[in-house]
């Protein structure tokens, strides 16, 4: 790279860069995304009295290294703004922001954060920008660019956010959630993930190359969103300096490549088997129903012990017989359907 057709040459400037380097060992660090983060000591500064909290002291550095002072104090009407746009993406309403100006608690600010945190508009918020990394959309994409009826994936990424699911978990579940022992409807729903590349219901196409361009996608989706890495080059050759070779690339590939799907969706909203999506009462609903019929179960098949009572008396213990003892039963009425009878053919034709 590039061939040699393409007739480019390498600078003198180029040329001595790659010598003083190579001279110098050739060290490459580590890819950015494989290094632990680790937390920096906060740096000093003149100003001591400034800062609330330690990224105030970053801050504060570098407006001291460019000799500059820090902006006013913002008043509450703009930290409920902030606050509100940045946690939830929707202003704070008047009503909430005639509430924070009267809030003369010290610890007023972070009241409001809890309950912005705690609002069902926080996962809503926060799901936009997943959604957008792992390629959400309610269409195909492809040919007609049809619609796509996913958004039970959307709901559960939301409810994952504002239940703060730890990120193991909600890594898990999106990659595998419906392999893992005895998986929830929930955990189900959350492998949508694998399922929001663009498909196609154009005629024509070669399936075998659709199949491929899916797995590609998830692939190079997961590379970028879980990697923090581009996967892209691996898919044809190996970069000597990339963390990831061609050899691992296919490795990847192969677990996304075993799916039980179809190639083609038929442009419909809903290609292939999905799990059924109960709302979360019809879920408690079942389960209630669920731990009714076991109980019933249970009753019907404990023992029962003999009865203790005496048996009344009979015809075999010298009572009177009943009265219609030994007569036939009486005629069927004509009004009375032969709903025993076995119809003749003649009845049938």
């Amino acid at each position: 790279m590039p061939p040699p057709s393409s007739h480019k040459q390498l600078s003198a400037d180029q040329k001595e860069a790659l010598r003083r380097w190579i001279a110098a060992g050739a060290p490459w660090p580590e890819h950015w995304a494989f290094v632990p983060p680790q937390r920096p000591t906060p740096p000093a500064v003149q100003n001591a009295d400034w800062p609330r909290n330690d990224v105030d002291r970053f801050v504060l550095k570098q407006l001291e290294q460019e000799q500059l002072s820090p902006a006013p104090r913002a008043p509450k009407t703009t930290l409920i703004r902030r606050a509100s746009l940045d946690l939830t993406g929707l202003p704070p309403t008047i009503e909430e922001v005639n509430a924070f100006l009267a809030d003369r608690r010290p610890d007023a600010y972070e009241r409001l954060v809890d309950r912005l945190l705690a609002s069902p508009r926080y996962g809503e918020h926060m799901a936009r920008y997943w959604l957008d990394a792992v390629r959400y959309a309610d269409s195909h994409g492809y040919h007609i660019d049809a619609q796509r009826d996913i958004w039970a994936y959307r709901d559960w990424v939301i409810r994952a956010f504002n239940r703060n699911q730890p990120f193991d978990q909600f890594t898990r579940e999106q990659l595998a959630g419906d392999l893992l022992p005895n998986p929830t409807t929930d955990q189900k729903i959350a492998t949508g993930y694998i399922r929001s590349n663009m498909s196609t219901g154009e005629g024509g196409v070669i399936e075998a190359e659709y199949a491929a361009k899916y797995a590609f996608d998830r692939v190079e989706t997961t590379g970028t969103t879980w990697l923090g890495l581009t996967l892209v080059c691996a898919r044809c050759h190996t970069h000597k300096y990339d963390p990831i070779t061609q050899q691992e690339y296919y490795g990847l590939y192969a677990f996304f490549n075993q799916l039980d799907e179809p190639v083609m969706d038929g442009n419909q909203p809903q290609p292939g088997s999905l799990p059924q999506t109960p709302l979360p009462e019809q879920t408690a609903r079942l389960a209630w129903l669920e731990t009714r019929r076991a109980e019933d179960q249970a009753r019907a098949e404990a023992p029962t012990l003999p009865s203790t009572k005496p048996r009344k008396p009979g015809p075999a213990n010298g009572a009177p017989a009943s009265p219609t003892a030994g007569k036939p039963c009486p005629p069927r009425s004509p009004a009375q359907p032969a709903n025993r009878r076995r119809p003749s053919r003649s009845t049938l034709t």
